[in-house]
């Protein structure tokens, strides 16, 4: 490992990764979530009349 990659690695600890793992989650399911809504306001609302 390189001098350069050993400092970059020991510069972060579990609560870090846990903090960007969390981070990238949470923009997933709001992307995830923002696709949903947008796709579910092209849908056609159908309404059952009896």
């Amino acid at each position: 490992m390189s001098e350069a990659a050993y400092a970059k690695a020991i510069v972060y600890n579990w609560d870090d990764a846990t903090e960007r793992f969390e981070g990238a989650l949470k923009a997933a399911i709001s992307k995830s979530t923002q696709k949903e809504r947008a796709k579910a306001k092209l849908q056609p609302r159908i309404q059952v009349q009896w």
